[in-house]
């Protein structure tokens, strides 16, 4: 019991660390581009938002135009039940997941000890996410 608490704290000391790093690289990350702000002179950043709104307004059909053509690339490799591949992309065919209920079969395990032997479990995994407060 010792031992666990030990590693937790560890574990949230470096947590703690971990944020504080991101936050010293989210306040770099905001002053680089305040400074690059102030570098540009409001012509150039003028004239950049001009490019950005003459550039976005070809790009954004486009990126729908590219969507939607993923979108049917999707169904019709579904359709075919294969991975299509060419030079530049490939739609890769994963076939369905089969999935069970596992409260409703551990319960059913308890009658039929012998579907247990079916069964396979993976060892545990962490992901690390920023806290929402």
């Amino acid at each position: 019991m010792a031992m666990n608490l030990r590693l937790e704290n560890r574990i949230h000391t470096s947590l703690e660390i971990l944020s504080d790093l991101y936050d010293k690289l989210e306040t770099l990350t905001e002053e680089l581009d305040q400074a690059k702000h102030e570098a540009i002179p409001a012509s150039v950043r003028r004239r950049v938002a001009t490019l950005e709104r003459k550039y976005n307004a070809i790009m954004t059909p486009l990126r729908k135009k590219i969507d939607d053509l993923a979108t049917s690339i999707r169904a019709e490799t579904v359709s075919y039940g294969e991975s299509v591949k060419n030079a530049g992309y490939h739609a890769v065919y994963a076939g369905g997941r089969i999935t069970w209920n596992t409260v409703g079969l551990e319960g059913y395990a308890v009658a039929h000890p012998e579907v247990l032997e079916f069964r396979k479990s993976s060892g545990p995994y962490v992901t690390i996410r920023r806290a929402v407060e």
